[in-house]
């Protein structure tokens, strides 16, 4: 569940789709059920099965409400639930974004009020997704340019896909300007 995209890339999304539908919510603690049930709608969101998805981000959520052991119990434990939900909201938004950007939107700053600050990597990623729904789905411009510069100033320093992303998105926003 760490790195889906490594088997997604590999063409192999329908063979982890049948691997994480194969788990049952009493086989595994807390945290590692909400990660399969985010890994299964993040699957489900790159096959196109929106609903199943939005099955699987909710799962996790009403999962992750009632945590026990270990997430509930320590400072780390806290900041991992706040993450797992964070996640789970970042996978509501990306399953929505195309069908209602408003509610992507919503679902995406739900997932920035349930970081509070425990990741930046996360915060910076959830801001760049907000930004592209702001200036592809919504039109607001201004308020994309903010999204993407504060999702830059978060971001470790060196390249990466998601500062790639945001720097273009801002090149074309540029551009679209004048």
């Amino acid at each position: 569940t760490a790195n889906i995209w490594t088997m997604i890339n590999r063409g192999q999304a329908r063979a982890l789709h049948c691997l994480l539908e194969r788990f049952v919510v009493g086989q595994m603690d807390t945290e590692l059920w909400a990660r399969v049930t985010i890994a299964l709608g993040e699957v489900n969101t790159w096959l196109g099965q929106s609903q199943p998805a939005r099955a699987n981000y909710l799962e996790a959520l009403a999962q992750l409400a009632q945590p026990r052991g270990s997430l509930a119990d320590s400072t780390h434990g806290i900041q991992a639930l706040r993450q797992l939900r964070a996640r789970a909201c970042r996978g509501m938004g990306d399953s929505l974004e195309f069908e209602s950007p408003p509610q992507a939107l919503d679902w995406l700053r739900r997932g920035l009020d349930e970081l509070a600050g425990t990741s930046a990597l996360e915060e910076a990623t959830l801001h760049i997704k907000i930004g592209n729904i702001q200036a592809d789905d919504v039109g607001d411009l201004a308020a994309a340019l903010h999204s993407f510069e504060r999702g830059l100033s978060l971001l470790p320093e060196g390249p990466s896909r998601l500062r790639a992303t945001a720097l273009l998105s801002l090149g074309n926003i540029h551009a679209s300007q004048g």
